[in-house]
């Protein structure tokens, strides 16, 4: 019974953070709508965090302005090494195709499965 209860949670956790993940991608459309000149920098299936990042290299704005903030409300997640901070990690993790089905993903992180 234990078991089976470990199991629902780890299913509930990742049925939740795919929502979590849906919405942070839909913000970062609708958050560009009022600025033409973003749409050519705006992917649907991409995070504000791996945005702001991207921007934030690129010189832009908007990343200057955004991943600051970002990185400042994610201080508290754990960053794997070599990351400079919340945008940088997910910015990675997007390279990665870390959001995708672990068979859609590259070789490298094809390991790291969602709970069945």
């Amino acid at each position: 019974m234990r078991a089976a209860l470990i199991l629902w949670r780890e299913r509930l956790l990742h049925i939740l953070s795919q929502l979590l993940l849906a919405l942070d991608q839909l913000a970062g459309v609708l958050l560009a709508l009022p600025f033409p000149p973003a749409w050519r920098g705006t992917w649907a299936d991409e995070t504000l965090s791996s945005r702001a990042y991207r921007a934030d290299r690129d010189g832009k704005v908007f990343g200057r302005i955004w991943r600051p903030v970002i990185d400042a409300l994610f201080f508290w997640q754990r960053q794997e090494p070599g990351t400079q901070g919340h945008c940088h990690g997910a910015y990675l993790n997007e390279r990665e195709r870390y959001s995708l089905p672990p068979e859609l993903r590259s070789p490298s992180r094809a390991s790291d499965q969602a709970p069945t």
